[in-house]
This record gives structure tokens, sequence and C-alpha cells, in this order.
């Protein structure tokens, strides 16, 4: 059985915590609300570009702590949809705070 908090934010940010007893790892997945959706002639492409901006930074902030790489890098993905644009990775239960910070 899992159970799940929502927690809203007065700068808009919603976050939703999924606790499921029985597994050893953490699935993180930031949606932001910037996509082809909302983008018109003169900032068309913006959502995206700003995705591959922040995901190589993220994955540069990886390589200073080489020890997460191993995990971390192999479950990171980032992708731009119509509506939105996502960050997500998987961790090791025990390193919530890591994976906080990854974010």
């Amino acid at each position: 059985m899992w159970q799940y908090k929502i927690h809203k934010f007065k700068n808009r940010l919603t976050i939703i915590v999924c606790h499921y007893p029985n597994f050893n790892s953490l699935y993180f997945d930031l949606a932001v609300k910037a996509g082809s959706r909302y983008e018109d002639t003169n900032n068309n492409g913006l959502a995206h570009l700003t995705e591959h901006i922040l995901a190589t930074k993220a994955i540069d902030s990886l390589r200073k702590c080489p020890w997460i790489k191993s995990y971390m890098s192999n479950s990171f993905d980032a992708y731009t949809l119509p509506e939105r644009t996502n960050f997500e990775f998987s961790a090791y239960k025990n390193d919530i705070e890591t994976g906080i910070k990854f974010l």
C-alpha cells in the first residue's frame, strides 16, 4: 500500500510525495509548465533550449560527485512536451538529500 501527500506553496510550486514502504529507491520528476504550447514566433523553441542547457548543467554537476554519477546519471532524463518540460531521475532511498540538491 502506498500513501501520498500534496504540498502546494505560495510560489505555485506543487510537490507530490508518494511513499512506497517496500521500495528501496526514490523517483524525482520536476515538471515545469513550459513548452511549445506557451511559445509564439518570437520565442519558439525556448523551452527546448532551456531544457538542454539545464540538463547539461545537471550532468556537469554529477561529474563533481563521481560516486553519485554511477547510478543517478544512468536514470537521468530530460524532455520537452507541448505543455511542459520534465527532468527526472532515480536514486537510492538513503540519498534523498542528494537528490533534492541535484534538482
